[in-house]
This record gives C-alpha cells, structure tokens and sequence, in this order.
C-alpha cells in the first residue's frame, strides 16, 4: 500500500493552519471556500487545530458579549442564554442591553412589516404615537399574546423574526402604544384589578408618592390611569435589580422600608425605559 502524497499547495496551507491561521482566512485569499478546504485536510489525514472560541471564552466569572466585545460579569446577561453558551448549544451571547437593543430592532423590522402588509401608518391605531419606543405589537380581538409569543416561540425575537420572514400571519396583528395594549389586556380579562399582584404594585407607588412627595402621577405625561402607572428607576438598573431579588421581593423591600426610594417615580409604561 502506497502513501498518500499531499500536493506542495495543500502542505502550504497545512502550514498556515499550524501557525494558527483559521480555514476561513487560508480560503479567502485563494478565492475558495472553508469548506473545500476542510474537505482537503479530511482527505489527506491533516489534523485540523482545535476551536479554541477565544472571542467568547469566558474568563474569571465573566462572559464576552459577542456585540460590545467587553467582558461582563454574569448577571449582565439573560440565565437562559448563560446556560445554552456554557453547554457549547449556543457559541455566542449578547448582554442586557446589547440584546435589548437588537430585540428593539427586530421589533421595529416587524412593525413595519405589519403595517406594509395591513395597509396601516406606523403608529399606534388608537392615539396616533409615532415614537418607535412606545409603540408595540399587539394582538387584535380576545387573544392573549403572552400565550402566543411563549407558547410558539421561545423569546420575543423568534416571534418578530418569524412575522419579518413571513412565516407568522399578520391578520390578527396590530400597532398599539404600550399604554392601550396594556388597556385592552385589562379590557380583555388578562388583567384584572384587584389581584395580588396588582395591589401590591399600587402599594409600591403609594411608597414612591409619599417618601419622595409626588403626585400619583406620570412624572413624564402626568397620565393619572393606576392600571397603567409603574415604578422607574432614575438613574438605570432596574433590569439587574429585579434579577437579584426577584420583582416581588424588590417590591416587599419596598413596601416594608427596607429599600429606599430616593432613586425611584412613577411613570407610565409608554414613558418608562425612554
């Protein structure tokens, strides 16, 4: 049985490989594709180098957001996505914000895509607001969105890729501020006043109002509706906030003193985040 004889080309791409250079950048310059060159090595027995995934190791408790390059510790990151990106299910993560910030985007590209296929303008159907931030997508008739974004998708990106992609209908779809989307899920019995959860929010701003002296108002647009008022935190971090001690037990902190409210007010949820 004779040996293989590898060609001077693929031996100098071999050596290329071994002084850490990736498939992709030996294909680029000779005009071919990784995977011809995959193909090559596989044929001629060459060991390709192990994938190192140095852009996203994680280093010291602290992940690399695959956007903002920076290293951060885990709690500026979703659970969910920390557990897919440490199991090798997922080779990239985004932080918090950078995250916020393309799920904004896609929510935008689905918007607009809504709005083209409906023959509407892109504001809210009941108050005529423009303002991208305060806009949403909501779902037309007795119809919980929570249960359709969750129940066929796993996140909110899945569920905009899919209505940009056409996979997802747009009949039963609509452009709402974030206050009459709230307005009609009260409307349509997915809220309701009264419950645990909802006096426990209006106790929360009940705090707010009386420690800082303020109207139990929008500090923003003074909008007086309880069913659409909310705590907001002046100077950021909500989002890590409620991650450490949970949305009810920030809210028990706050109700039974033991968390100040010098940094807190009240705002509706179309100005809150904005």
């Amino acid at each position: 049985m004779t040996d293989i004889v590898i060609p001077d080309f693929v031996l100098r791409m071999q050596e290329e490989h071994k002084n850490g250079v990736s498939l992709r950048n030996i294909a680029k310059p000779r005009n071919i594709s990784a995977s011809f060159v995959r193909n090559l090595f596989i044929k001629y027995g060459i060991t390709r180098n192990p994938r190192t995934h140095t852009r996203f190791k994680i280093i010291e408790g602290q992940i690399r957001c695959y956007n903002c390059k920076t290293y951060k510790p885990y709690i500026d990151f979703a659970p969910s996505q920390v557990k897919l990106f440490e199991s090798g299910r997922q080779s990239t993560v985004l932080c918090n914000p950078c995250a916020k910030y393309y799920s904004h985007r896609k929510r935008i590209s689905a918007m607009h895509k809504i709005c083209s296929d409906k023959g509407i303008s892109f504001k809210c159907v009941d108050c005529n607001i423009t303002d991208p931030t305060k806009l949403t997508i909501a779902h037309v008739g007795n119809f919980s969105g929570r249960m359709d974004v969750y129940g066929n998708y796993s996140d909110n990106i899945q569920f905009y890729g899919a209505i940009v992609s056409g996979l997802r209908d747009t009949l039963d779809l609509t452009i709402k501020c974030k206050n009459h989307n709230i307005l009609d899920e009260f409307n349509n019995g997915f809220r309701k006043v009264g419950t645990t959860s909802y006096d426990e929010r209006i106790r929360v701003l009940k705090v707010i109002s009386l420690a800082n002296n303020l109207p139990l108002v929008c500090s923003k647009c003074g909008i007086e509706d309880l069913k659409l008022l909310t705590k907001a935190h002046k100077n950021g971090g909500g989002n890590m906030e409620n991650k450490i001690r949970g949305p009810h037990g920030l809210n028990w902190d706050i109700i039974s003193g033991r968390r100040t409210v010098s940094d807190l007010s009240i705002e509706c949820y179309n100005c809150q985040d904005n």
